[in-house]
């Protein structure tokens, strides 16, 4: 039996899954982003090689992408939480270090008179205090 092939004609269909879309599959699910970037070349080798595209890159396509978007989606909301909580943060330290803002008015303050029939013993201390409300 001879067969002959042509140089010129395309090679014949197979029903094998080429390595390559199983490698997207699989980086999609582990590295998304770098699964993305093997399905887009997996599915430019099947075009060049005019065949269609396998379910299983279709399906590392749609993995990496979602995958893709929701790590994107998580990152910008860390980075927006750490700028707030680093504002939050900075506010507490200078109102620590600097104090409360509010200084109270003479208005605010109220002045305590301990009467002689407590037990302790009058002394300057214990005789005059002034509250402060603030």
């Amino acid at each position: 039996m001879i067969v002959t092939v042509d140089p010129a004609s395309p090679p014949a269909p197979t029903d094998h899954t080429p390595g390559l879309d199983i490698a997207a599959l699989i980086f999609a699910i582990v590295v998304p982003p770098i699964g993305l970037v093997l399905a887009l070349v997996a599915r430019s080798s099947a075009r060049g090689q005019g065949r269609r595209s396998s379910g299983v890159l279709t399906a590392a396509l749609t993995v990496s992408i979602v995958l893709t978007g929701v790590g994107l989606l998580l990152a910008i909301i860390f980075v927006v939480l750490a700028i707030l909580g680093f504002g939050l943060f900075a506010w507490a330290l200078q109102t620590i270090s600097t104090g409360p803002t509010h200084t109270p008015s003479p208005a605010n303050e109220v002045v305590l008179t301990i009467s002689p029939d407590s037990a302790a013993p009058l002394t300057d201390d214990n005789i005059e205090s002034t509250v402060r409300l603030i």
